[in-house]
């Protein structure tokens, strides 16, 4: 039998360029290329969601519309009922976003998406807050 004679450079020469191709590649198997998250897109995924949530607070309320934008009490107690899901994608065009967002009736027995909408958002220093969010016409 014969046996082949690999150096300890070399062996770590291949542990060193398997490991580099499997960091480049990505170990998702989903056949292209791993999605990439911007810290604009995290914070607008996280805004968004958040607004039925500050609708019950007056003053949680208006911390996510930008200053003088947020609807009055009324409009408030209308956004209590609904939860908000961003459809992708988030387009954004300097420090503004435009965001179509579908509205499910949470209060209806089958939750059912209301209709889509859509909103805009605007960079507050590091932060985005909205600019537009109107409901959609079949949201009562």
């Amino acid at each position: 039998m014969t046996q082949c004679a690999i150096g300890p450079r070399f062996t770590t020469f291949l542990v060193s360029a398997a490991a580099a191709i499997l960091l480049a590649g990505g170990c998702g198997g989903g056949g292209g290329a791993m999605p990439t998250t911007a810290p604009d897109d995290q914070k607008i995924r996280g805004l968004i969601p958040a607004v039925r949530d500050a609708a019950e607070n007056a003053t949680q309320f208006k911390t996510v519309f930008a200053d003088g934008a947020a609807p009055g009490e009324a409009e408030r107690q209308r956004y209590r009922k609904y939860a908000y899901e961003i459809k992708p994608p988030v387009k954004f065009s300097g420090d503004e976003a435009t965001i179509t967002v579908a509205v499910r009736d949470i209060a209806g027995k089958g939750q059912e998406i209301v209709g889509e909408t859509e909103w805009t958002a605007v960079r507050s220093g590091s932060e985005w807050k909205l600019k537009t969010a109107p409901l959609p016409a079949g949201a009562k």
